[in-house]
């Protein structure tokens, strides 16, 4: 039989993105994942972003959850109608997005997209709003302990993105397609543009690779490509966003996905949520091993530790294409979003 609880909940997310939000892949990850399978547990949850969140929507919750909260008059009227009423109040990240020092590594700043007055001062508004609750969740251990450094008082819980039952859904599906293995597709994801710079350190090795082996096919999806030389190469294949669904069917597809990381402080507390969409897809990833990622080291990922290693990897997988089930069951074991749902349910209860 299912608990109804009494704690109804809510997520509100800053995104750009006011109608139809579950189209920012975070705000799926990290909102709607989580509501999803609370209310298959018996709990009232809604997701809405924090544009069009109401002040008297408080009123009809006992939980709310601010997802990327930003600093302004809206916020402080929330927190304090909220604990007035003696309710629970909780900001959620899943990006290293505050502490005034880390406005370097930002993707955008590092790419020249931001100047560093902007950047810095987006760090700053981030961070005032940071310091208004007392209860953080985050999505990584690393990213906690940056948490932890700001402030070592806020209670810190650390509730990882993880597999959906929607995921597990369609890639039932997927799988009953076979993979035709004309050639080895190699695929390079792109979510945001810290990929941008990932890419940067290992297109020299992948140019190398498709020069010399005629039936290796490059997929690089995300829309960020088209300055590289090897978006030119007739091996690869440009593909610009799409939608989740889309990328999951394209993600099927390959025999190899590669997760590589410039491991700075923002990098290194990024989840590693596509190797386990990979991993229960049966596609291997070779992912730059992270804190976060060294979760999977039983799973049959394969790490690089330095730069070097690129290709002796991706051609040890090449060699050895056929063996994917010990990732597809670690995944299935051990990454579904049930697990950390429980541990949010243990938190507010």
């Amino acid at each position: 039989m299912i608990k109804i609880s009494k704690n109804r909940i809510l997520f509100i997310s800053v995104t750009g993105i006011s109608n139809k939000i579950y189209l920012d892949q975070s705000v799926m990850y990290r909102c709607y994942n989580y509501c999803s399978s609370l209310e298959e547990k018996g709990y009232v949850s809604a997701v809405c972003s924090y544009k069009n969140f109401d002040l008297k929507m408080i009123d009809c919750f006992d939980v709310f959850i601010f997802h990327r909260p930003e600093n302004d008059k809206k916020l402080d009227e929330a927190i304090e109608k909220i604990v007035s009423q003696k309710k629970q109040l909780f900001a959620d990240y899943d990006d290293l997005v505050i502490g005034e020092n880390n406005y370097e590594y930002y993707p955008r700043y590092q790419l020249g997209l931001s100047s560093k007055e902007d950047t810095l001062e987006y760090f700053k508004t981030n961070t005032k709003a940071f310091f208004k609750f007392q209860n953080i969740l985050v999505s990584t251990d690393e990213l906690k302990n940056e948490v932890l450094k700001l402030d070592k008082n806020k209670n810190v819980y650390t509730l990882y993105n993880a597999i959906s039952k929607e995921l597990l859904s369609i890639s039932r599906k997927l799988l009953q397609n076979h993979k035709i293995n004309t050639y080895f597709n190699i695929g390079f994801f792109a979510g945001s543009l810290m990929h941008k710079l990932s890419f940067i350190e290992i297109e020299k090795t992948l140019l190398e690779l498709i020069n010399s082996y005629e039936d290796m096919r490059l997929f690089l999806v995300g829309g960020i490509f088209d300055e590289f030389e090897i978006s030119k190469h007739k091996h690869t294949v440009l593909i610009d966003r799409v939608s989740y669904e889309e990328y999951l069917e394209m993600l099927s597809k390959m025999h190899l996905n590669l997760s590589p990381l410039i491991l700075d402080n923002f990098s290194k507390c990024k989840s590693t949520l596509k190797v386990f969409e990979a991993g229960i897809l049966k596609v291997p990833t070779i992912v730059k091993r992270t804190t976060d990622s060294n979760r999977l080291q039983d799973s049959g990922t394969v790490y690089v530790d330095d730069d070097v290693e690129w290709k002796k990897k991706i051609l040890t997988a090449y060699a050895n294409r056929n063996n994917k089930e010990k990732i597809y069951d670690f995944c299935f074991t051990n990454c579904r979003i049930d697990f950390e749902v429980d541990k949010l349910i243990k938190i507010i209860e």
